[in-house]
């Protein structure tokens, strides 16, 4: 009897971490030094542990406009090629990706989502996930950082912000 005591709360024990995995979104964190004003930057954003496929992206990273100014988009998942569309303003960098079918298994949408080209001005910056909506005066600040699954349903995230900083 204390064995399938054992056994079903060891069960229980496994179920409760299994159930507790989130999906993660980092953005890389890139020493400053590095850099002279004029150089190119490569900043990768990566997908960690997802727990369904991913259907709709809704991203959104803030940065100071002062030390980066966005050139270009180098890298797409290939898996989310093919409707993926971005947009950079002053305030930040947003992407948006759809597709009506959610192409593509977990194993081949985690790594590496995205890389962004910045043209280092000098100085720090955080690039930081959009965590809200913020509208002022009719024009968007920033957006809530979003994943889907294919039944329009949330993905839970982790966001960790990334930085173009003095790193030790």
């Amino acid at each position: 009897m204390k064995k399938i005591t054992l056994l079903f709360g060891l069960m229980f024990i496994f179920f409760l971490v299994d159930a507790q995995k989130i999906s993660t979104l980092h953005i890389d964190k890139m020493n400053s030094s590095d850099f002279t004003p004029g150089d190119i930057v490569k900043v990768s954003v990566f997908i960690d542990e997802l727990t369904d496929p991913v259907a709709l992206i809704q991203m959104y990273i803030g940065f100071d406009e002062k030390v980066l100014q966005y050139k270009s988009t180098s890298y797409v998942n290939p898996v989310f090629k093919n409707g993926w569309k971005d947009n950079v303003t002053s305030l930040y960098f947003a992407a948006v990706f759809i597709s009506v079918n959610s192409t593509g298994n977990i194993e081949e949408q985690m790594g590496k989502l995205c890389e962004l080209e910045f043209i280092y001005k000098g100085g720090v910056t955080d690039l930081i996930w959009g965590t809200e909506e913020v509208i002022q005066n009719g024009v968007r600040i920033t957006g809530d950082t979003r994943f889907f699954d294919s039944n329009s349903k949330d993905i839970v995230l982790s966001l960790i912000d990334g930085c173009v900083c003095k790193l030790e």
